[in-house]
């Protein structure tokens, strides 16, 4: 689950990711400030235990079997204002990710010269 909620000049984004690891994962900030993208993968490793011989024939000289799972996913957001992608703090945390996403400050009309 991801969740997006604007407190004062900034984004606040918290996402469910468990068993996602640091090096596994990518954010980003794209369309000038625009669209936010979160990215990753989940490697598990699965070690299953297994009698040394099964009606005398061996399964495995340690008696374990590895089996490795891997899954990708990708989300993005579009955001309602502009952000600053340069000053963005992100945390994970016991599979949570918690990202603070400064809008970017207003810039007043500028006058034309003619």
């Amino acid at each position: 689950a991801v969740e997006l909620t604007e407190e004062g000049k900034e984004y606040i984004v918290e996402a469910e990711l468990p068993g996602v690891k640091k090096e596994d994962l990518e954010v980003r900030v794209g369309e000038g400030g625009k669209s936010l993208t979160i990215e990753g993968k989940v490697v598990k490793r699965n070690w299953e235990h297994k009698p040394a011989a099964q009606n005398g024939e061996t399964i495995a000289k340690n008696g374990t079997d590895e089996s490795m799972y891997s899954s990708v996913f990708s989300r993005t957001f579009t955001l309602p204002r502009p952000v600053d992608g340069s000053r963005v703090r992100a945390k994970l945390e016991n599979g949570i990710l918690l990202l603070h996403v400064p809008q970017m400050e207003e810039r007043g009309s500028v006058k034309v010269n003619i």
